[in-house]
This record gives C-alpha cells, sequence and structure tokens, in this order.
C-alpha cells in the first residue's frame, strides 16, 4: 500500500514537470519592436528598482522609459560618499530618447553610448573606468563632471552650449590624464575645473564668460587670462609658471590689494601685461 502511495506521489511529480517544461517552451518570443534590450542585471536592478521593469528578463518595455527626462543610476549618497550599482554596461540606454540628466557616478564602466540621447543637457559619470568619452552627438549639454576616471583625451569640439566642466584627478590610483583641453567652441563655459591632469598649456581666450577656473597640479608655464573679464575665482597653484598675462583692469585691481581677492597662484609666479 505505501509503495503504491509513493509511485502515485512520483507520477504526479513527473506530470507537473512535465506540464511545466510544456508551458515554457510554448513561450512566444520577445516583440524587439516593443521591447529594450537590457543585458547588464545591475542596470535591470536599477530599472525595477525606479518602477520601469517588474522583472529579470533582459529586457524592459519601451514605452516605459522613452519619455523619463532623469535617471540616476546610484543607491545612495553617504558623507558625500556616491554608492553605485556596480553597472558595467548601459546598453538599452539609447531607448531613454528624452533624456536630459544622466547621473551614474561610481559605476564600472569603461565606455560610454550616448549618441541617441541627444535632449542630454546635464551628464554626471564620474568615479568610473571610462578610457574614451563620445559627446559629438550631445550639442545641448549644458554640464559635464567626468571627474576621476581613466581619460587622456576629450573632444568638446561639438558642446557649444557647455557651460560647467569638470575633468578633474583626484590623488589615487585612477584619473584623468588629459595632455591637451580645446575649449575654442565653448564660448559659453562660465565654470572650468582641470586640476591635476597633464596639461602643458591651456587657451581660454575664447571663453570670455568664464567665471571660475581652477588648474591646480598641471605642467602648465603660461597662462593668459587678459580676455576673461569676468574671472571672479581663479586657483593655478602647483604648476610651473613665473608668468600669468592679465589685462590692465586685472592688473590694476592686482595692483592696489597687492593681489585679487579669490585669486591664488604660485610665489614665484607674478602677473603682467605682458609675459613675453
Amino acid at each position: 500500500m505505501k509503495t503504491t502511495n509513493i509511485f502515485h506521489v512520483l507520477l504526479l511529480s513527473l506530470l507537473l514537470i512535465a506540464c511545466f517544461k510544456s508551458d515554457s517552451n510554448n513561450d512566444e518570443p520577445i516583440d524587439l519592436s516593443i521591447y529594450t534590450y537590457v543585458p547588464d542585471d545591475n542596470f535591470e536592478q536599477l530599472l525595477i528598482d525606479r518602477g520601469y521593469d517588474d522583472k529579470f528578463d533582459d529586457y524592459v518595455l519601451t514605452d516605459n522609459i522613452k519619455s523619463v527626462k532623469e535617471l540616476r543610476a546610484i543607491k545612495s549618497i553617504d558623507w558625500g560618499w556616491v554608492t553605485g550599482y556596480s553597472i558595467a554596461d548601459f546598453t538599452g540606454l539609447e531607448a531613454f530618447e528624452s533624456l536630459e540628466d544622466f547621473t551614474c557616478q561610481n559605476n564600472l564602466i569603461t565606455s560610454l553610448d550616448l549618441s541617441k540621447n541627444i535632449a542630454l543637457k546635464a551628464l554626471n559619470c564620474s568615479l568610473n573606468q571610462l578610457t574614451s568619452l563620445n559627446l559629438s552627438q550631445n550639442t545641448s549639454l549644458e554640464t559635464l563632471n567626468c571627474e576621476q576616471n581613466q581619460l587622456t583625451s576629450l573632444d568638446l569640439s561639438q558642446n557649444i552650449n557647455l557651460v560647467h566642466l569638470e575633468v578633474v584627478e583626484y590623488t589615487g590610483n585612477y584619473g584623468n590624464n588629459i595632455a591637451s583641453l580645446d575649449l575654442s567652441n565653448n564660448k559659453e563655459l562660465v565654470r572650468l575645473h582641470c586640476d591635476s591632469n597633464n596639461l602643458s598649456s591651456i587657451d581660454i581666450s575664447q571663453n570670455t564668460k568664464l567665471k571660475y577656473f581652477t588648474c591646480t597640479n598641471n605642467e602648465l608655464t603660461n597662462l593668459d587670462l587678459s580676455n576673461n573679464i569676468e574671472l571672479y575665482h581663479f586657483i593655478g597653484s602647483n604648476n610651473l609658471m613665473t608668468c600669468i598675462k592679465v589685462n590692465q583692469n586685472q592688473f590694476n585691481s592686482i595692483n592696489y590689494s597687492g593681489n585679487i581677492q579669490n585669486w591664488h597662484k604660485d610665489p614665484e609666479a607674478i602677473y603682467s601685461l605682458d609675459c613675453n
């Protein structure tokens, strides 16, 4: 009697497993015309946490994300330290066609494709492992923070509306090492922080709206601030400069007070109307 009952239980279990497999095999294929592929599980977890997705299957309904304007790919900020999602691949981000503000601090990305996110105005991709950053299609970009990555170059020629730029490297085993920075097309730039890179020269003569400029810990041998008539805050210490060119109004302010408030340089560097 007991043997018969055990046999019936086993038979019932086998039938249930067979039915489950049958149902699984009959699942309809994903309709790629209405879904977006998201292969990184951590990225999909972010989308689930934000309410744009409801299950792990490597896909998200495109209608759920195409109108999103702000996406913060971070978990928390504790005492100023940002905790990310450990995302290594942002494939699927291209479907966020309305995205204007994107934050992805402290993740694991080495590259970032933003070519489809043409509405983007603000990007914070600091504290990653980026070796390249293509912003050629992001002509609406106004704010960029890409500090503490592994960038050796940065093309900003198409970002004509850029107002705020940070490419700072902080002390550590990682960070940007940019040797040159062409800002000639960024005439709207108001704030520029390019400290602790590998800059031997920088031309900011076209950035006449610049108000805040820091370039400490580089290899600058000369600097011309004479066209920066709005410049209020300047820190240029720990470079190789002996002369910093200024305009007459700046020079008069220096002679009157011994320095311009909020301007800082190395003691061996002088301000002059002509550094030739």
